[in-house]
């Protein structure tokens, strides 16, 4: 299984992308502040080269390379 990252984002955020900041790997959202709550988002790193079973669920939403490209993720999440 890839690694996995359970999130607390405001409810019914809208997720944007996967980019690299400062040589890691950030999400950005859109959210509402009227809205109130939150939902769990559990988001999956898989890397290149190496195999992983994704949740049949799960959506791409991007990748990130780091160390010059010598690290490639690509990022999932449900």
């Amino acid at each position: 299984m890839a690694p996995r990252s359970p999130v607390l984002l405001p409810r019914a955020s809208k997720i944007l992308c996967v980019q690299t900041q400062n040589e890691r790997p950030c999400v950005w959202f859109e959210f509402d502040e009227e809205r109130h709550g939150v939902d769990e988002i559990t988001f999956f790193i898989a890397t290149t080269g190496n195999q992983f079973n994704m949740p049949l669920a799960a959506k791409y939403l991007g990748s990130f390379q780091l160390d010059g490209g010598t690290f490639v993720g690509h990022v999932y999440y449900i």
